[in-house]
């Protein structure tokens, strides 16, 4: 599944575990030769054991678990994003509304994980979101303990990263810069796009005309 992406707005591949960890609510999308693809919003954390996997679990209800270890799959990591109205840019002449956004695929395969890797799934999204000294599995439990034949836990070892940071760089510095000020003000997602904008990956040369 391929990533339009303008060679201004084009970010380095290792720019994507960083994103994926920031962001890490995932879509996950696998293929299917026949029919409809499958299509499940989960979270996916970088496994600690292998820096070019990820570690994820579904419900074990999921449709998406008969056909997730048999193919591709890809998941797809929005960063920040919000709209630019075209009323920000000092540029003379007629412009449009755009959104600028950050967002990373990650294409790979999917193994399925025992039930010791299932506990450490678990045990790992608590470490990494939960506060000091907030809840923690205690499998000896019987209720936690009775949750994990529910999960299908798995490591999706990534094959590539598609990285797209459409930051304003096609604009002059002018209009970036008045496009940040203006986002700089908004929500605590707009805010998160100024951020972004003042200091993007790297990517290739901007391109001449502007991206909608």
């Amino acid at each position: 599944m391929p990533l339009y992406c303008p060679r201004a707005f084009r970010a380095p591949a290792a720019s994507g575990p960083t994103l994926a960890e920031a962001w890490p609510f995932a879509t996950l999308i696998t293929p299917m030769a026949d029919d409809e693809p499958w299509i499940s919003h989960l979270l996916m954390l970088p496994d600690p054991d292998d820096a070019g996997a990820l570690l994820g679990h579904l419900s074990a209800a999921s449709g998406h678990c008969r056909v997730l270890f048999g193919q591709p799959s890809v998941a797809i990591f929005h960063g920040p994003h919000s709209y630019v109205s075209p009323r920000w840019y000092v540029s003379p002449g007629p412009q449009v509304p755009t959104w600028n956004y950050t967002v990373a695929h990650a294409h790979g395969r999917a193994a399925p994980l025992d039930d010791e890797g299932a506990r450490q799934v678990l045990v790992q999204l608590s470490q990494v979101l939960e506060p000091a000294g907030g809840w923690a599995p205690d499998f000896g439990l019987a209720p936690v303990a009775a949750e994990l034949p529910g999960l299908v836990a798995f490591r999706f070892h990534v094959s590539r990263w598609d990285v797209k940071t459409k930051l304003s760089q096609n604009r002059t510095q002018e209009d970036r810069a008045a496009v940040a000020r203006h986002l700089a003000q908004g929500d605590a997602m707009a805010r998160a796009v100024a951020a972004a904008m003042e200091d993007p990956p790297p990517s290739s040369a901007a391109s001449a005309a502007p991206e909608a």
